[in-house]
């Protein structure tokens, strides 16, 4: 990674953190490959637990739906939630997460991956909610 990214991510998370509480985050590359779309994570805060690096086929789910294919906002804001979207609901609530929230990084029209976004309990989703748009706007200059 480019270090000027990736102190820019960083300070991405820092305003993130002010707008609402962030437990971790994260920033994913979507490619299409042969196999179909990929994602690549290239910023992450938990490097331990999700490193960047390599990429991984993202299969057809109601999920990649959502973030993918109509470009929105995807939300699990309870546990049954994370549970039924996500391979590793026990990793993300052992980081302390009871809210995932993944927005698309748009540029124009065409999708080049998601920020995605851990909070705690304690922290306040609507204005973390607010915040996003703006935050995948940064986001978006970091998938350059």
């Amino acid at each position: 990674m480019d270090d000027d990214r990736t102190h820019a991510f960083l300070s991405l998370c820092a305003l993130l953190e002010r707008w609402g509480g962030l437990q971790y985050a994260t920033v994913l590359r979507f490619s299409e490959t042969a196999e179909g779309l990929a994602g690549q994570r290239v910023y992450t805060t938990v490097p331990d637990i999700y490193p960047t690096g390599a990429s991984k086929l993202l299969p057809a789910s109601p999920w990649l739906d959502i973030v993918h294919g109509k470009a929105k906002l995807f939300v699990a804001a309870d546990e049954a939630t994370i549970r039924a979207a996500y391979p590793d609901p026990e990793t993300v609530f052992g980081l302390g997460a009871c809210r995932l929230a993944n927005m698309p990084v748009m540029r124009g029209t065409r999708r080049l991956g998601l920020l995605n976004v851990a909070q705690g309990p304690a922290h306040e989703w609507v204005r973390m909610e607010e915040a996003l748009p703006e935050a995948a706007r940064i986001a978006a200059l970091l998938l350059d």
